[in-house]
Formats: structure tokens, sequence, C-alpha cells
């Protein structure tokens, strides 16, 4: 029989981040289980559990469409340590079929072996969520140290009226499988007025799509992520869509609120031709990344 121990792990439950976007979570645990492995090895995996209602009506600024409500993720990272974290999806459904019911989900991590067995207070677990987010999603324990790297975020998009504020981090880190480059995006984007939105769409090339629209709905831009080495060979390139739109009705009140977003990129920094010295972030207009 394995020797195992199991002890609750405190879970922070972002509500200003989830209620804007019909969410209320609740019952939710988390737990950290530890199993006793050959020469002196421990493993350890979190485990958390809970329960999601979504509101509808609730879900007042909308920037995806209305037939997917936004998802629900989960971090999972070492408290107090400043490094990246790991996400999870765990929900994600039809609004519509979203609300009809509470929903009830469960994720475990990875497991991750040391001699040094983490205690719950090791580790930091939220519930969040974001109106785009396109993160990868790997619920592991991030590695216990990285060297950061330096990161420049360059707007290049042309519409005034859709303002990406944005924070980027770019980490290397070694875990038991290697070395890992991690990049994440976070942020928001600040709208205009809507005469601003429809002056910006007016300026734009219109497309078919666009004809057959009584509203216009103007896509948020998109991110491009470039890693060099310190003599600026392109080491890898990926392009980032947030798959989201502002509608532009002058019948109806503005958005209240600007839509916020999550990015990121990982990659097993041992196959790239170089080491990792530096990343640029693009911001682009939403149709140059078709070119991409």
């Amino acid at each position: 029989m394995v020797d195992k121990n199991i002890e609750p792990v405190a879970v922070d439950v972002d509500n200003l981040a989830l209620e804007p976007l019909g969410w209320t979570a609740h019952d939710i645990r988390a737990r950290l289980v530890t199993e006793q492995l050959s020469a002196g090895l421990v493993g350890q995996r979190v485990a958390v559990s809970g329960t999601a209602q979504f509101t509808e009506s609730a879900w007042a600024d909308r920037f995806s469409g209305d037939s997917a409500a936004p998802q629900v993720l989960l971090t999972l990272n070492r408290r107090g340590s400043g490094l990246l974290p790991s996400y999870a999806k765990v929900i994600a459904e039809g609004a519509t079929a979203a609300a009809r019911r509470p929903i009830r989900f469960t994720e475990t991590s990875e497991t991750w072996t040391g001699s040094q067995p983490l205690t719950a207070d090791d580790l930091e677990v939220r519930v969040t969520g974001y109106d785009f987010d396109s993160v990868p999603l790997s619920f592991k324990l991030p590695s216990g140290a990285a060297a950061n790297l330096p990161v420049t975020v360059v707007d290049e998009s042309t519409w005034p009226s859709l303002q990406v504020k944005a924070m980027a981090v770019a980490e290397v880190g070694q875990d038991q499988f290697g070395t890992e480059l991690r990049v994440d995006i976070e942020g928001i984007i600040e709208l205009g007025t809507v005469q601003e939105l429809l002056a910006d769409h007016a300026a734009h090339p219109r497309t078919p799509y666009d004809r057959l629209r009584d509203v216009p709905r103007l896509s948020v831009p998109g991110l491009v992520i470039e890693v060099t080495d310190d003599t600026d060979f392109l080491l890898a390139k990926r392009a980032i869509r947030l798959f989201g739109a502002v509608t532009a009705d002058e019948t109806t009140a503005a958005p209240q609120r600007a839509p916020r977003f999550v990015a990121g990129l990982r990659v097993g920094s041992a196959g790239l031709a170089g080491e990792p010295a530096q990343v640029v972030v693009r911001v682009l207009d939403a149709a140059d990344l078709k070119s991409i």
C-alpha cells in the first residue's frame, strides 16, 4: 500500500474577474496529495474541486459573441515565488447550457517529485477568468528557479479606438523534464467611444462579412511573440488570436468596462537553434494576423 498524506490547500477565488463574466464560484476546495516513493523521494500533486454558476443576465459586456460562455481557469504556482503560473481550463461551455444548472468541476495537476516535500502553504491555487484567453494548458507546478528574459511590447496596431495595454513576462526555467521557455502576456483593451469606434471602422477596409451585419463589429487586435538569441536570430515565433470583437452600436450604450485578456507561450528551449535571450511581443490588427 502506498503511504499517502492528504492536506487541504487554500484557494483564491478571483471574484472581481469572474463576476463581470457572469460566474460565481461555490465550495472551491483543493488538496495536496503526497506519496512516498522509492530512494527517499516523494511524489506530490494538487487536486481541485468546485462548483460554478453562470448567470447570463450578469454577463453584461460581451466581447466574444453570445454562443459561448467565458471560460473558467485554474492557475497553480509556488506562493511568493514570482514565477509564471500554469493554467488549466475547467469550464468551457455554451452560454445557454451553462446557465441551466450549476456546473461541477475537478482538475488534478501533474505529479512532481523531490526529496523535500512542499507544504500546502507553499502553493498558490487560483480560480479566475478573462474575456479572452489563449494560454498553454498544462496544469503543473512551475520549476523552483527561473531566469527572467527582457521583454519589449511593440504596438503596431492601427485602430486608435482599440488600445491594447499589456504587460509581458518571459522566463527560462529548469524542471525535471528539461528547460522550458515561458512567456505570459496579460492586459486590457481600452475602448474608445461609440463614435470613435465607428470612425475607425469607416477608415478601414470592410470585409464581405461586415457588409452582412446590421451593427459593425470591430475585431480586437492580436499578438505575435518573437523569441531571439543575443545575435537577434529568430528562434521561435507564435501568432495569437484573441477571437473577440467590440460592437459599435449608436442605439445602445457603450461597454462599461475594458475587456481583459491573457495569452502565452510555452516551448522546450532545448529544441531551439540557440539560447533564448530576449522576447518581443507585437500588437497587430486582427486582419494582419491572417498573413503570418
